[in-house]
Parts: structure tokens; sequence; C-alpha cells
């Protein structure tokens, strides 16, 4: 309502669904242009996981989405976004334990190519908001080469994502002892 326009929530948590959503809210006005309510829409954030899953990066490679703070949103590995653990927040053996569902940051991703890959651009960049257009680098990650792309993912909605896909060099380079004739185009196409 105070944006006055049609925007994307934060993500967050659900109430019920214990699990990552995003939600689209559009404000409805009547005639007299008053508010008469907002009609909203939940995007479960693990379709877009199954979505990444399913896009094959090389034979280890991998593609992540996080939010200009670092914090995941998803990832073709969905399950490293968040962690479940069990709480009492009374302390009182009487009380049902109940689950906290914590959001996890990419620098902390126990996947150590969507750590290594954070740290690096943050080494880069200094600051997630500076990626203001595609960028490609190939880097050392983990005593690993990397080839690395990240690309803003911005609507006039409000929504602010970096897209990152990493894929191993040797994943690159098996990929082309593979196929010789494609090396030797490509070769020929640079």
């Amino acid at each position: 309502m105070s944006a006055n326009r049609p925007v994307w929530s934060d993500v967050y948590v659900g109430f019920t669904a214990k699990e990552l959503l995003i939600t689209a809210a559009h404000p409805v006005y009547n005639p007299d242009n008053q508010l008469v309510g907002v009609l909203g829409v939940d995007l479960f954030i693990r379709r877009i996981n199954e979505f990444l899953r399913n896009i094959e990066v090389g034979k280890t490679g991998e593609i992540f989405i996080v939010e200009q703070s670092g914090m995941l949103v998803a990832s073709s590995i969905g399950e490293t976004v968040m962690i479940t653990t069990e709480a009492d927040p009374g302390g009182s053996s009487e009380a049902p334990e109940t689950e906290q569902i914590t959001r996890i940051s990419a620098f902390d991703s126990p996947e150590p190519l969507i750590s290594g890959t954070m740290h690096q651009l943050l080494d880069e960049y200094g600051d997630l908001s500076l990626i203001q257009h595609n960028m490609l680098i190939s880097q050392q990650v983990n005593n690993d080469d990397v080839f690395m792309s990240a690309r803003p993912l911005r609507d006039e909605l409000g929504l602010d994502w970096l897209v990152v896909v990493t894929i191993p060099a040797r994943d690159f380079t098996r990929a082309l002892r593979a196929q010789p004739i494609t090396t030797l185009l490509v070769a020929g196409i640079i």
C-alpha cells in the first residue's frame, strides 16, 4: 500500500508453508481512486530451485541467485538456500519443539563453489551492488580454475537479484576435448 504501485516483497519464510516465498503485490483502487485492497500472489522459491536444477552447467557447475546483500534466493542445489533447526522457544520441557527456518548467506553456503565464488566476487567488486551489467571472469576458487558469470536481474517492480553461473574449467575443457570438431570451429571463429 505504501508503495502505491505493484511491487515484489522481500524473500521471506512462509508462516504456514515453512519455505521461502516472494509475493507479487498490486494495490486495487475503486473508481474514486481509494484503496480497497491489495492483490498478492505468492511464488514458492522451490519452483525456481527446481527450474535451476534442470539446467545442466557442465558436469559440476552451479547456478545460484542472490540478493544484493548476499543472501541466497535459489540455487541449482536447492537444499542450500536455508537451514531448518529444531528450537524450543520457551525453554520448557513441556513446550512443543518447533522448527526454526533460517535463510543462509551465499558467503556461508556449505557448497564450496557457491561460497568461494561469492568471496571472489566480493574481493573483485567490494560490493555486489556495483555489478551493473553482465560480467565474466576466470578466477581461482578453492584451488580450482573457475569461469564465472554474474548478471543483475532487476525489474521495475523492485526485484534486485544477481544471477551467478559457475563452471569449473575442468568441465569446460573436458567438453572441448570430447568435441574436437566443435573446438576447431570455436577456435576458427575466435
